[in-house]
């Protein structure tokens, strides 16, 4: 398919005899134009497919500025939480839920510093706690 710049404006499918047309709408679809179809219906059609492939365009430019955002917030290490957040995690078939202080968590009326030991005492071995809680991902 080219590129592009070396395909007609909009302007300029109004000036193309019916084999220019029909040959550009196989170009922009990839599809071959029905011998029957109208010089005014693949004139819409072609019109059609190069306004959405603009649209295309300008969208993946929009895509890749939040994929980049997402991967720069992928990278700190743990989400900032709130006071009184709370973090529920089912294990084993029961529900654990801690409360986020302004400083530590709370979990069972004791109050810890870190996610970690509230995590291995739920599973019984050890964890990170904020991956236990859903805040890390694993590293690959």
């Amino acid at each position: 398919m080219p590129h592009d710049s070396q395909l007609p404006s909009l302007e300029e499918i109004n000036d193309l005899n019916r084999g220019q047309l029909r040959a550009l709408y196989h170009e922009v679809t990839g599809v071959p134009a029905d011998k029957q179809t109208s010089s005014n219906l693949l004139r819409r059609n072609i019109s059609w497919g190069l306004q959405a492939r603009q649209e295309k365009f300008q969208t993946r430019g929009f895509h890749q500025h939040i994929l980049k955002q997402l991967e720069c917030s992928a990278s700190k290490s743990t989400p900032t939480l709130q006071a009184g957040s709370r973090l529920i995690r089912e294990w084993h078939g029961k529900v654990y839920e801690v409360t986020v202080l302004e400083q530590g968590y709370q979990w069972q009326g004791k109050t810890y510093r870190s996610l970690s030991p509230i995590a291995q005492m739920i599973t019984g071995t050890k964890w990170s706690g904020p991956r236990f809680f859903g805040l890390k991902e694993a590293k690959p």
